[in-house]
């Protein structure tokens, strides 16, 4: 971990929640979080893969629901609140940015009126937030940035990749290969990063699926597809 915190490159922790096992470790992973000041925290369910001789784990006891995942990594923000990052997590291609209000639909490939979403999906956000006691925390140097709840997975970001409003957490390839093969060793995950599509940001109606693709639910036997716009 603490060789990780050496690299300026792109870094992630990644970490699998299992109820009555490890969800109620948010101290001692903050702790580690500190070695290393990761620039993203993965954190996801455990899968279920069914009932078997090598694996004591049982859906109902041990598989979190998404919202549990969410409050986790609420509580793992939280606290981390009253920490500092280091100043080399803090800046972006060189300078502090101003991280400004969260502009959750800015980052849509469509045309639409961004400031009008903008405000709805900020309503909607603080009604769930205010519902489910989770909140967006942006007072320390990490916050939830994106979620997929169909992989019950969420991703925790430094607040440096929140870029005038806008995340960051997405990987430019074609500008990282061209830096891996300029000979660098030494730049950083800024100069790769890419803007969150609108509907991959933590809380957005599409809650993380991709709507340039088709979801099917099945319930009592009966077959629905569902489709959404950005």
């Amino acid at each position: 971990v603490r060789e990780l915190r050496r690299k300026p490159q792109r870094t992630v922790f990644r970490l699998t929640l299992v109820n009555q096992y490890n969800t109620e470790n948010v101290a001692a992973y903050a702790d580690l979080v500190r070695l290393g000041w990761p620039d993203f925290i993965e954190v996801k369910g455990v899968t279920y893969c069914g009932t078997s001789a090598a694996s004591t784990l049982r859906m109902k006891e041990n598989v979190p629901r998404h919202e549990e995942v969410v409050r986790f990594c609420a509580a793992l923000c939280e606290a981390l609140a009253s920490d500092t990052a280091p100043r080399d997590k803090r800046t972006w291609l060189g300078t502090e940015p101003e991280t400004g209000p969260l502009q959750r639909d800015l980052n849509c490939d469509e045309k639409r009126t961004s400031v009008n979403n903008m405000e709805n999906n900020n309503r909607r956000c603080n009604r769930k937030d205010e519902e489910e006691g989770v909140g967006i925390n942006f007072s320390g140097p990490y916050s939830i940035a994106c979620e997929h709840e169909h992989s019950c997975c969420v991703l925790i970001a430094l607040r440096r990749f929140l870029v005038n409003g806008v995340w960051h957490t997405w990987i430019d390839y074609e500008k990282f290969n061209a830096l891996a093969r300029s000979g660098r060793t030494e730049f950083t995950a800024a100069e790769y990063a890419a803007p969150t599509p609108s509907w991959a940001v933590f809380r957005s109606n599409e809650k993380g699926f991709d709507p340039t693709q088709v979801r099917v639910h099945r319930k009592s036997g009966n077959t629905t597809v569902v489709t959404s716009s950005c």
